[in-house]
This record gives C-alpha cells, structure tokens and sequence, in this order.
C-alpha cells in the first residue's frame, strides 16, 4: 500500500477503496448475487470482511479467478486515478510555457516528456520551419491544448 502510494502519488484512502470495489465486484460475479455484496478493508490490521447483504461472504471462498479479475479492476482503476491526476496536474498549465524533452517522433509530429508522467505532442504547424529536432533535444513548448488519454 505504501510503495503505491509513494511510487503513484494516489491518496492511501483511494487504494483501500479501489481494492475494496475490486474485491466486491469480483466477489458479486463469482457468487451470481443481484445485490452488490459489501467489503471493508480494516486500514490497521489489513483484515478483509466480506458480506453479501448481512450474511459473511468467507474470502478464501472466493477463489483464485475472483481474486485475478479483483486485481485486474484494481490495476484498471489505479490507471485511471492516474490519469486524472496527471489531467488535474497539468490542466491548469493551459497557456503557459513549459520545458519539455523530446522522446520520439510520430510521423511529421514530435512527442516530448514533461516530467515524470505526461506526454506532450508537437504538431508539425506548430514545430519551427526549419529546425532540426533530435531525441533527447530539451524544448520550451507553449501548452495550447490539454487532453485525457
């Protein structure tokens, strides 16, 4: 829990979370339940409990393509928590400058790293006529647009 969160830079709260939905759709799928069955992660101790309205729902029972499609949502919304935090870490830099490396080209376009975690593409129209761009080349470049990806 701790290295994801240091490694990530995700809320410790948001990974116990994220697990706990994990847990609970694999949980409905591998018990065919209509209602959503409940898990709840003690923060201390690591215990898990499980219950499929007030009945215990024992782990263990759950098995071994429970718990791979719980990780495989956990991996699914760690990526996605990312994402938005890189969006929300760079949506405000909308019109600013910023210093960039290219990493690769893609076609006519340049693709440079801003940091640890973004991405940024240089059109063609917006590169200088005339310049020669290698890869590792650090650039100034003015952010016009932000997306999610």
């Amino acid at each position: 829990m701790d290295a994801i969160h240091r490694e990530k830079g995700i809320d410790k709260e948001l990974i116990f979370e994220s697990i706990e939905q994990a847990l609970a759709l694999a949980a409905k799928k591998h018990l065919n339940t209509k209602e959503n069955p409940v898990v709840k992660i003690d923060r201390v101790k690591g215990d898990i409990s499980a219950f499929d309205g007030a009945e215990p729902i024992e782990t263990s029972a759950l098995g071994r393509i429970a718990y791979q499609a719980a990780r495989q949502l956990f991996v699914q919304k760690l990526r996605e928590v990312e994402s938005e935090s890189v969006f929300s870490e760079f949506a405000h830099k909308k019109g600013d400058i910023v210093t960039c490396n290219v990493s690769r080209f893609e076609g006519p376009h340049l693709v440079c790293k801003i940091g640890e975690k973004a991405e940024a593409t240089m059109l063609k129209g917006d590169q200088v006529p005339g310049e020669n761009y290698r890869i590792g080349d650090r650039l100034r470049a003015y952010v016009s647009e932000v997306e999610r990806r």
